[in-house]
């Protein structure tokens, strides 16, 4: 991988992640305030409510490039572990478990051609399928992303496993010289097609930038560091909602 492709994956992703079973530190205050474009209307996860509804234990399994680890920070500051903590404080009868996989440099058809032998044996009851960053950097076809994640899905779906999507993480400088259009609109077509919610990060994390809520771009390390664990916060707290707004839809039990 070439010096330039490293440098904008480092804007967007950091350190390989390995297996996490959650034990996540409590969840800290409510940081930034969600922006309703990031989260779907009717957001759809019959397992995952069924499991919250009925004390049941809820499996979470994680998958994605680099920026699912946290961007550099440890396992349990990322946002997959930031939510688990936050469900099991929401949830406490549902014993919540987490296995984050997420991967430096992993391609959206390196994710679905691996999902039967890393994921589905794990039998998870929720998938946080983070996606788009290395097609986005590397300029993959869009087209193509959008296929391999569709048979990913499928499985999925056969697996009776909930599937969140989540799109790239927003920064102003990654924005300046990676055109994310087509694959934001790719996911989107995703998500709409195989009728599975999507957590709008991009939007969201240009929202905060916007509101001065966080930083990405600061040059310091540690004021980074800090800027970074706030994000990954804030976007836990936005997957908490959309979970939140799914458990307020009807009972997935329920027949009219």
């Amino acid at each position: 991988m070439n010096r330039p492709l490293l440098t904008l994956l480092a804007l967007l992703a950091a350190a390989p992640a390995p297996l996490l079973a959650a034990a996540a530190p409590p969840p800290p205050p409510a940081a930034c305030p969600v922006p309703d474009e990031a989260l779907p209307p009717a957001p759809h996860l019959p397992h995952t409510v069924r499991a919250l509804r009925r004390h049941q234990p809820l499996r979470i399994v994680a998958i994605g490039a680099g920026a699912t680890a946290g961007s550099g920070l440890t396992l349990d500051q990322a946002f997959p572990a930031r939510l688990a903590a936050r469900l099991a404080a929401a949830y406490p009868g549902s014993a919540v478990t987490l296995l984050n996989k997420g991967r430096l440099g992993e391609s959206t058809a390196t994710m679905a051609d691996t999902l039967r032998s890393q994921v589905l044996p794990e039998h998870p009851t929720l998938v946080l399928w983070e996606a788009g960053t290395v097609e986005s950097v590397t300029g993959a076809d869009p087209q193509q992303m959008a296929e391999d994640m569709l048979k990913g899905l499928d499985r999925l779906r056969a697996a009776q496993a909930d599937v969140i999507l989540i799109d790239m993480q927003y920064s102003p400088a990654a924005a300046a010289v990676i055109d994310f259009s087509p694959y934001l609109e790719a996911l989107h077509i995703v998500a709409e097609s195989a009728e599975v919610p999507m957590f709008d990060r991009f939007a969201a994390m240009r929202a905060w930038t916007e509101e001065n809520q966080i930083d990405l771009d600061a040059a310091s390390g540690d004021h980074h560091r800090a800027q970074a664990a706030r994000a990954e916060d804030c976007v836990a707290a936005g997957l908490a909602a959309l979970i939140t707004r799914a458990t307020q839809m009807p009972s997935p039990d329920h027949k009219p």
